[in-house]
C-alpha cells in the first residue's frame, strides 16, 4: 500500500462565503461541543470535549479542496489504492522502538463494531492478544479492570467502573490523551512504554484480571 501526503497551494481572488453551526451535547459529565464552518469550499469540525476532570481534548478535521483559498491546504495522507483521506489517525501511533501499538485486528474491529469488548482484547487463557497490546499499559501480558475501564471512558480520571464495551470514540479520546500522559509530554504519536507505565501508576482502582 502505497501512501503519500499532500499539500496544494491554491491561489486566487478570495470569495468570502462562509457559514458555520455548533452542536454542545452533555453525557455523564462530559461535555461536547462541536462547532462546523464552512468557508469557501473547505469544511472545518473543530470538537471540544471537557471532562469532569478538568481535562479538555480539542479534536480539528478539515476536507475540501477551497479553490479560491490563498495559501496552503493540508489534504492529509492520501491512499492511492482506494482514494481515502486520512488525517492524523490515532492508529499510526508507535511505541518508542518504532513498532505499532494497534494491531489491524484492532483497526478492523473498530471500523466494523464500532467498539470494543474484554472478549475482544483477551484470548482464552486471559492474555491480551498482540494486536491488542495498547491496552496492557504495564505490559505484564494481563488485562486488569482498571485498564480497560481508563479507555472504556475515553481516559477520563474518574470514571464508571461498569462499562462493558470501548467505543471508537472512547478509544480515539483515550490513545490522545496517553499520548501527552507525562508532564511536559507532547502530542507527537510516539506513545512510549514509560508514559503508559506513568498512566497504570495513577490508576489506584483495584487489578482484577479478565
Amino acid at each position: 500500500m502505497r501512501v503519500e501526503n499532500y499539500n496544494i497551494e491554491a491561489a486566487g481572488n478570495p470569495k468570502k462565503k462562509k457559514n458555520s453551526s455548533v452542536k454542545r451535547k452533555e453525557k455523564d459529565g462530559v461535555v461536547t461541543t462541536t462547532t462546523v464552518t464552512k468557508e469557501n469550499g473547505v469544511k472545518t469540525e473543530v470538537t471540544e470535549t471537557v471532562y469532569p476532570d478538568g481535562r479538555i481534548v480539542t479534536q480539528t478535521k478539515s476536507s475540501g479542496c477551497g479553490v479560491h483559498n490563498i495559501g496552503v491546504i493540508n489534504l492529509g495522507s492520501f491512499n492511492l489504492e482506494s482514494g481515502e483521506v486520512e488525517a492524523n489517525s490515532i492508529f499510526t501511533v508507535k511505541d518508542e522502538n518504532g513498532d505499532f501499538l494497534i494491531g489491524e485486528e484492532l483497526e478492523a474491529n473498530l471500523d466494523k463494531n464500532g467498539k470494543i469488548t474484554v472478549n475482544d482484547i483477551v484470548d482464552s487463557n486471559g492474555n491480551v492478544k498482540p494486536d491488542y497490546k495498547i491496552f496492557d499499559l504495564n505490559g505484564d501480558g494481563r488485562l486488569a479492570d482498571n485498564e480497560f475501564d481508563w479507555f472504556a471512558n475515553g481516559g477520563a480520571s474518574s470514571f464508571n467502573k461498569s462499562a462493558s464495551s470501548v467505543s471508537a470514540g472512547n478509544f480515539e479520546n483515550s490513545v490522545n490523551t496517553l499520548d501527552t500522559i507525562r508532564a511536559g509530554s507532547k502530542s507527537d504519536g510516539i506513545i512510549t512504554t514509560a508514559e503508559r507505565k506513568a498512566l497504570h501508576s495513577m490508576l489506584d482502582a483495584p487489578e482484577k484480571f479478565y
